[in-house]
């Protein structure tokens, strides 16, 4: 009788357990091995399926650096253009295409510094209309924030929010609406920053460890030097915060808000590449690249 009682007990505390983990930590797709391919190179990557919140769903791409230390590093990436629903696509049977972004050019250098990659791929579901106002949203971090924990559970303990051009939305939303003590910093480059959307976020509330990276020659009507500059002086409440310049004329080859460009830090990938992880493992960077 008091052993019947017990298990009774211990069956409903099992059921009270499974009650209150949340449903999310469910919604995941399965994760599987794809390639991400562009322009001769081709990586393996783990596509990582999450329920989004704002409808459809939501997928992230695992790169692992063969030279990971301790602790693990992960950059979080989000590409600019119409909106990262354009990102990563579809080529054939698992193999995905990226884009000539600034931000899929460097992976290779990403993870040669012992910090994974993890580009952020299409939503479903979301058109280019009301991609903005998704990435600008709270629905937008709370996507990431599952991001988040599913690397936390693989083992990464420092992970960088990274945004380049349209795509510093994505990376302003993060720094203001989520919150997260794994999240160690946030780094900005090309910045629209006379963007009325990301202008009206509470910028001066952003206590994480913040890196602009911007040049001076960007030709893009959206992301202007001056303005980088003024909205990276709105960000005065961050623990650590660092401004480089660059200094590297490029002509365009195609249009000036595009990849190949002074815009997308066009022949001096590398460098820029290197002073993103140096900062994220601590360095201080220089305050200015030259080309």
């Amino acid at each position: 009788m008091i052993r019947q009682r017990v298990c009774q007990i211990a069956a409903g505390f099992l059921s009270a357990a499974i009650l209150l983990v949340p449903v999310d930590l469910f919604s995941a797709e399965s994760p599987r091995k794809v390639k991400l391919a562009r322009g001769g190179r081709e990586y393996s990557a783990i596509r990582i399926e999450i329920d989004a919140v704002g409808g459809g769903a939501q997928s992230i791409f695992l790169i692992k650096s063969p030279k990971a230390t301790s602790p693990k590093r992960a950059f979080i990436l989000f590409g600019g253009g119409a909106g990262r629903v354009e990102h990563v696509r579809r080529q054939r049977e698992g193999v995905y295409m990226i884009s000539r972004n600034f931000l899929m050019r460097i992976i290779k250098e990403i993870i040669e510094e012992g910090v994974a990659a993890v580009p952020v791929g299409m939503w479903t579901e979301l058109d280019d209309n009301a991609a903005n106002d998704f990435r600008l949203g709270k629905n937008n971090a709370r996507n990431m924030a599952r991001a988040v924990r599913i690397l936390a559970e693989r083992g990464y303990e420092e992970i960088f929010m990274v945004g380049t051009s349209r795509g510093t939305m994505d990376a302003a939303s993060m720094a203001v609406n989520l919150k997260d003590p794994r999240v160690k910093g946030v780094i900005f480059t090309a910045t629209m920053g006379d963007d009325d959307g990301i202008l009206a976020l509470p910028l001066e509330q952003i206590r994480y460890p913040v890196l602009f990276v911007h040049n001076r020659y960007d030709g893009c009507h959206v992301t202007t030097y001056e303005s980088a500059k003024e909205m990276y002086g709105r960000i005065k409440s961050s623990s650590r915060r660092h401004f480089v310049t660059v200094s590297a004329a490029a002509i365009a080859e195609g249009r000036e808000c595009g990849a190949m460009a002074a815009h997308g830090f066009l022949g001096v990938e590398a460098r820029t590449a290197r002073v993103m992880t140096d900062w994220a493992k601590g360095k201080t960077p220089p305050r200015e690249i030259l080309k």
